[in-house]
């Protein structure tokens, strides 16, 4: 549960090893769900698209289905012409 809240609030630290944990983090099942969150937050619709994409097709159903969802709304807010990205 910690490690999940720390991927979680990973989007406000602002250098490049925690852009690395939480691309790193969307390997690891226990913490996956959180990280696609989390990148949505810290690189913008557009750039968390590229990565969430892959997940659609992850063998855990969990993991496709919230996926699927974070697809979703990314697409949402870029038709509304929103980047996503917090704290620019």
């Amino acid at each position: 549960m910690a490690r999940q809240m720390l991927v979680d609030m990973l989007w406000r630290v602002k250098t490049d090893r925690a852009d690395e944990v939480l691309l790193g983090a969307l390997a690891d099942p226990d913490v996956v769900l959180h990280a696609i969150g989390a990148l949505q937050c810290r690189f913008g619709n557009e750039a968390a698209r590229s990565h969430v994409v892959g997940l659609v097709d992850h063998p855990d159903p969990r993991i496709r289905c919230a996926a699927r969802k974070h697809l979703q709304r990314i697409d949402k807010g870029t038709a509304r012409g929103s980047g996503g990205a917090r704290d620019r």
